[in-house]
């Protein structure tokens, strides 16, 4: 299992993920963007490719599972060696995720090797469960009326990104944390699994 959780999308904060991820991943990677926002500008896109390129990464490409989607599109998404998921609303991206029927084939892609990629609120969506995510927006949009008790389940936990400490925070983290443990991540730090190790980048809760 190969997997790359960032609690940010600012490169400014990121580089010491940064620093073993080029380590770990070939510059030849090829990169599939994958968003359920509607963005015609692809802003966010943008961002993500000047960072990765910065890095030494160039074959990065955006698949927006809503505008333009086919399974042709899907297949050529999966065929990457990695996938990232942005740092959008996941209550959304999940149920876009479900309706395109991805769920299972991202799971595939990641026991044959492909590495996933979460960033910020995406990397939620590696856990067992998306919940903790209304405690990051005041008004959570749930377009597709997603069980936030789900997830891609690729991880046997959960993660919290853009934590800051806080004693109502964490009481509230904890009581959602009783049956599956909460990984939470402060602004620069991240986790990696790559086969059998395990980076984790800062100090999380």
């Amino acid at each position: 299992m190969k997997i790359i959780v960032y609690a940010t999308n600012n490169p400014e904060k990121n580089q010491i993920v940064d620093a073993e991820v080029v380590e770990l991943l070939n510059k030849d990677a090829k990169i599939s963007y994958v968003t359920a926002k509607n963005d015609p500008e692809k802003k966010d896109f943008e961002a993500f490719k000047d960072w990765y390129g910065k890095l030494g990464y160039k074959n990065i490409a955006c698949f927006d599972l809503g505008k333009d989607y086919s399974l042709d599109v899907e297949e050529v998404a999966l065929q990457g060696n990695v996938v990232c998921i942005d740092d959008d609303n996941p209550f959304n991206t999940l149920g876009m995720i479900i309706k395109r029927n991805l769920g299972g084939k991202l799971g595939e892609f990641v026991k044959k090797g492909g590495v996933l990629i979460g960033i910020g609120k995406g990397g939620m969506l590696i856990g067992r469960a998306i919940k903790n995510a209304s405690l990051l927006m005041e008004d959570v949009e749930n377009t597709y009326n997603v069980d936030g008790g789900k997830a891609l389940e690729v991880t046997n936990f959960n993660l919290f990104p853009h934590y800051k400490d806080s004693e109502e925070l964490d009481e509230k983290l904890l009581t959602n944390s009783k049956t599956t443990n909460i990984i939470a991540l402060r602004e620069g730090e991240g986790i990696i699994v790559w086969d059998d190790d395990k980076f984790i980048i800062g100090e999380p809760q």
